[in-house]
C-alpha cells in the first residue's frame, strides 16, 4: 500500500523462505500486529493489543506457501497467521532492515525524508543564474525558478511550479506539480501537494500541506512542544502543522501542531491554529 516503504534488501531475503514474516522493532507496537518469537520463529501474534507484550511487530510482508490458504477464514491476516502457528507450521521471522510505515498524516515527514536520501539530481525547467542550489535537487519540467533563490537539497520541486524570488528551500523538502511560491519566503522539512500556492513573506517548516491549498503571505509554520490526544493516547508532537485539501488561511496566521481538516478556511488575520479544526470548518 502507499503508506508503507520496505526496503528491496529486505524482500530479497524472505522471497525464498517457504513460510516467514518480515518483522521489525517500533516504539509504538500496539498500532501493529505485535508477535513474540522464540528461536527465530514466531511463536504467537496478535493484533493491536492495548497493552503490547513486545516492541516487535508485523510488517504486514510475508512469504507462504499455497498451503496457507486452508487457515483463512474471514479477511483478518493476523488470525489466520495465528492459526497457522496454532497447527504446528513453522512460521520464520526474519528482520526487516528498513520498514517505514505511515499510520498518522505527520508520519509522512519521515518517510519522505527517506525517500528523499536516494534522491538523484534532475535539473529541468527554468533556472535563473541568480539562483543557489547546492546538494540533489530534482526540479521537474517548466517550473521557473526564481532569482537569489537558495534550494539546499535533498528537494524535490514538481512540474510547472513558481518559486520565488527571493526563496529559501531547505532540505527535506517535496513540492508537487503547479505549485506557486511566491517572494521571500522559507521552508524546509515539508510536503507540498498539488496545485497549492503558499503566500511570501512565510515560514513555512515541518508541515504536510494537501492539494490545492491556499496559504495567505506571512504565514508562520513549525513544531512546537507539546502532547496530542490521538485516539484515547497521549502522543508527542512531531509537527507545525497538516492541512488537508482545500484548506485557505489568511494573512499572519501562525500554526502549532495545528491539523486543519479539509475544505476549511481560517478567516482574517493573525490566527493562532494550535488544534484540530474538522472538515469543512471555518475559523473566524
Amino acid at each position: 500500500p502507499g503508506d508503507n516503504y520496505i526496503d528491496p534488501q529486505s524482500v530479497a531475503r524472505i522471497k525464498d523462505i517457504p513460510n516467514a514474516m518480515l518483522v521489525k522493532e517500533h516504539s509504538n507496537p500496539s498500532n501493529f500486529g505485535v508477535v513474540l518469537l522464540k528461536d527465530g520463529y514466531i511463536s504467537s501474534i496478535v493484533e493491536k493489543p492495548t497493552h503490547a507484550p513486545s516492541f516487535m511487530v508485523s510488517t504486514g510482508i510475508y512469504s507462504l506457501t499455497k498451503d496457507f490458504f486452508s487457515h483463512i477464514k474471514g479477511n483478518d491476516m493476523t488470525n489466520a497467521i495465528a492459526a497457522m502457528i496454532e497447527s504446528g507450521e513453522p512460521d520464520q521471522a526474519i528482520p526487516a532492515e528498513d520498514w517505514q510505515d505511515a499510520i498518522f498524516p505527520w508520519d509522512l515527514l519521515r518517510m519522505n525524508r527517506r525517500r528523499l536520501s536516494d534522491l538523484t539530481s534532475i535539473r529541468k525547467g527554468t533556472v535563473s543564474r541568480q539562483t543557489t542550489i547546492q546538494g540533489a535537487v530534482s526540479i521537474g519540467e517548466r517550473t521557473i525558478i526564481g532569482p537569489n533563490t537558495v534550494i539546499t537539497g535533498p528537494v524535490v520541486i514538481g512540474d510547472d511550479c513558481t518559486i520565488g524570488p527571493n526563496c529559501c528551500i531547505l532540505p527535506n523538502t517535496s513540492i508537487g506539480s503547479r505549485v506557486s511560491i511566491e517572494p521571500f519566503t522559507m521552508m524546509g522539512n515539508i510536503l507540498v501537494m498539488d496545485d497549492t500556492t503558499i503566500g511570501s513573506h512565510s515560514r513555512i517548516m515541518d508541515a504536510v500541506i494537501g492539494e490545492r491549498c491556499t496559504i495567505a503571505d506571512h504565514t508562520s509554520c513549525g513544531k512546537a512542544q507539546g502532547l496530542l490526544e490521538i485516539e484515547g493516547g497521549l502522543i508527542r508532537s512531531e509537527f507545525g502543522a497538516i492541512l488537508g485539501d482545500n484548506v485557505t488561511s489568511g494573512p499572519f496566521t501562525t500554526y502549532k501542531n495545528g491539523i486543519v481538516g479539509n475544505n476549511s478556511k481560517i478567516e482574517g488575520n493573525e490566527s493562532v491554529v494550535s488544534r484540530n479544526i474538522p472538515d469543512g470548518s471555518m475559523v473566524i
